[in-house]
């Protein structure tokens, strides 16, 4: 027998109780979910009624019901009760009771009563307690706010605080789907975002951002379009309900917005969704479009009328930075200026605002480009001094991606083509990566998945994808979107005349690494071993006491490592955690190193060795061969445990003088 859910369970009772036809309509209001959901319940129910020779019938305008014999209708019921009474229904998991009070509470806008959802989804109130919980722990002074009065409980908040909501809200059932489904993209998103919006406006809003990224003339990242389609579809839904921006975000963006050349287009864009579904918007929502076209890039990728001084000297002094830690002169590199300038222009609106992007390479980031990316959080802090923000992991990845790019950069012949979806940066990290294996007689061209039919491949030897290709002739090597030692081997095997490419030289985890840099920052004094710490709170006022009592930092460090904690976690899957500070605020330049008697929560991490790290402005040139030392010493669990968690203070400051030294009390561990 057909296995139903307690929707479908309480949707049959409610048809059998009706004797004539009722639209499909009016049992999506009764059930409060959209008509494309009953649509799938009623798929389910006519396969389980067949059983008792029972028919749902449909007539077109009219409705639905069910017909058949009323002893028949007694027997479906004397069925279900029974298996109610056994608990055989399924219950509605607590992530699908989330969501269908979010949407009703966000999408529908409707004030609700603990009994009422106890009764509708057939939990008890405190399950429906917790469930508010929970939802309560997503907002922030972005979103929302959960209120409850007499009448009962619902969300309010301004219209930039609602759309960004369901936002929020969409991404969450994008992520969390299980529909399977043979379209994939913005498509697949489409279908999803369905069962919760007006398909005309999802539809509408697709063919919208498709004709956006044609009429681009560069390509856009899949994440970017991601974000406007969200965007639109949200801003179209809530036009269509006569709900509309009425403040301006900001001044500045007030004052120049209808400058640029995305508030044409943003109002471009709403008047194409208008003469489809005639919705209206204010100017108010074409301010708040455009904001979005900005911060997503769709402005050209490089525009020279927007750079102002400000920003020149700003990108110039951030590349001289980097060109003394990195001790490589990257100061005539014009790419390198124009990328960061085009990265850098949208990111201080999307960081004003509370616009987020993610980066989809930010893991891979971590993982293989981690000193880069270090370096990379010190030297572009200036940008937080500079525009009052504060930067997040996401946007200082994305900056890292450029410098790795130019590091790479290198001149080559032979024809390749390149293709990944990933954005300018990532696509030009991969090119310049792979140059540095293939012949010095080679071409490489970099193309989208969707304009890769657009390029004559008639002449390509062979082609380098992140994504899969099909209906292609040519060779294709398959790759990660950062190019592993193991993709470049692979690379390799086309050829029979290329360079030997070595994977870097692991130390065993019984040698020492070399360390050369460490010992000048740290001394006795700032090694703490076997410390009894509850959490990372306590870790941090810890440490950081430590270094006001010695004079070491200023006012605004503490709060500078709290915030970019709170912009993600510094803690390592090895049990490691590295937080750092600003270094405008640091004296002398400080290595602390702490372990704890127990594993510590850290942003849901658990550690038990904490690196403190504090770079004065003086050592900025520093950073980089800092850094080296620390992730050769943590690259694994096994080398944290040896070097660090395991080990004494004593043993700790010889091994960063560049002895493999461990004390007595504690060597008979690695024997």
């Amino acid at each position: 027998m057909i296995q139903l859910s307690k929707r479908q369970y309480h949707l049959i009772k409610t048809m059998l109780s009706n004797q004539e036809y009722k639209t499909v309509k009016y049992y999506s209001d009764i059930m409060n979910v959209s008509q494309r959901t009953l649509h799938n319940d009623l798929k389910v129910i006519e396969k389980f009624i067949n059983n008792f020779d029972l028919m749902l019938k449909k007539k077109p305008s009219i409705g639905i019901k069910v017909s058949g014999e009323m002893n028949e209708k007694l027997d479906v019921l004397k069925y279900l009760k029974i298996q109610f009474e056994n608990q055989e229904i399924q219950e509605l998991s607590p992530l699908d009771r989330k969501i269908q009070i979010t949407k009703m509470l966000l999408v529908d806008e409707k004030v609700l009563t603990y009994e009422g959802l106890s009764e509708l989804l057939f939990v008890s109130k405190s399950s429906i307690s917790a469930d508010m919980e929970k939802i309560q722990s997503g907002l922030n002074g972005h979103t929302v706010k959960i209120k409850g009065d007499q009448k009962g409980t619902y969300m309010t908040g301004t219209e930039s605080q609602i759309q960004y909501s369901l936002m929020l809200f969409n991404e969450e059932l994008v992520k969390t789907s299980k529909v399977e489904d043979h379209v994939e993209g913005l498509e697949k998103i489409g279908n999803i975002l369905k069962q919760y919006y007006p398909s005309n406006i999802v539809n509408t809003s697709l063919s919208i951002v498709n004709k956006v990224e044609k009429k681009s003339a560069k390509p856009i990242a899949e994440h970017y379009l991601t974000t406007l389609f969200n965007t639109l579809v949200v801003l179209c839904y809530r036009a269509s309900k006569k709900k509309h921006h009425s403040e301006v975000m900001n001044s500045l963006i007030f004052d120049e917005v209808k400058k640029l050349k995305t508030f044409l287009m943003a109002k471009e864009i709403l008047d194409d969704v208008f003469q489809e579904l005639t919705i209206t918007f204010t100017t108010e929502d074409i301010i708040y479009l455009n904001q979005y076209l900005i911060a997503i890039g769709i402005e050209s990728i490089y525009n020279p009328s927007l750079i102002t001084e400000e920003y020149s000297t700003l990108v110039d002094e951030i590349i001289q930075k980097m060109s003394s830690v990195l001790k490589v002169d990257l100061s005539n590199d014009r790419k390198l200026f124009e990328g960061l300038v085009s990265h850098i222009i949208p990111m201080i609106y999307r960081l004003r605002t509370g616009i987020t992007v993610k980066n989809p390479l930010l893991n891979e980031i971590k993982d293989e480009y981690s000193v880069m990316l270090g370096v990379s959080w010190f030297v572009t802090s200036i940008i937080e001094e500079a525009f009052k923000v504060h930067l997040t992991e996401d946007e200082v990845s994305f900056m890292m991606v450029h410098f790795q790019a130019a590091l790479e950069r290198n001149s080559s012949y032979k024809k390749v083509l390149i293709v990944c979806p990933n954005g300018i940066g990532t696509s030009e990290l991969i090119a310049n990566k792979v140059k540095h294996v293939l012949p010095a007689l080679c071409v490489i061209e970099v193309a989208p998945i969707d304009r890769l039919y657009e390029v004559n491949i008639e002449s390509v030897d062979f082609i380098i994808s992140a994504i899969p290709i099909r209906n292609t002739t040519k060779p294709v090597i398959y790759v990660s979107p950062l190019v592993t030692n193991t993709d470049i081997k692979n690379i390799m095997n086309f050829y029979t005349d290329l360079f030997l490419i070595k994977e870097e030289n692991k130390e065993p985890i019984d040698h020492y690494p070399d360390i050369k840099y460490l010992a000048k920052y740290l001394n006795e004094e700032s090694i703490f071993t076997n410390e009894k710490m509850q959490d990372e709170e306590e870790v941090l006022g810890f440490l950081i006491q430590k270094l006001k009592d010695s004079n070491d930092i200023i006012p605004g460090f503490e709060e500078s490592v709290y915030n970019r904690e709170k912009v993600g976690t510094t803690a390592l899957d090895t049990g490691v955690a590295i937080p750092h500070g600003t270094p405008k605020f640091v004296v002398n330049t400080r290595i602390i190193i702490l372990t704890t008697e127990d594993m510590i929560d850290w942003g849901g991490t658990k550690v038990d060795t904490v690196i403190l790290i504090c770079i004065s402005p003086n050592d900025l040139k520093n950073v980089k061969n800092i850094l080296s030392d620390i992730y050769k010493l943590i690259e694994t669990r096994k080398s944290v445990k040896k070097y660090f968690s395991d080990n004494t203070r004593k043993g700790i400051l010889q091994l960063t003088k560049g002895g493999d030294y461990l004390d007595e009390e504690r060597i008979h561990i690695f024997k």
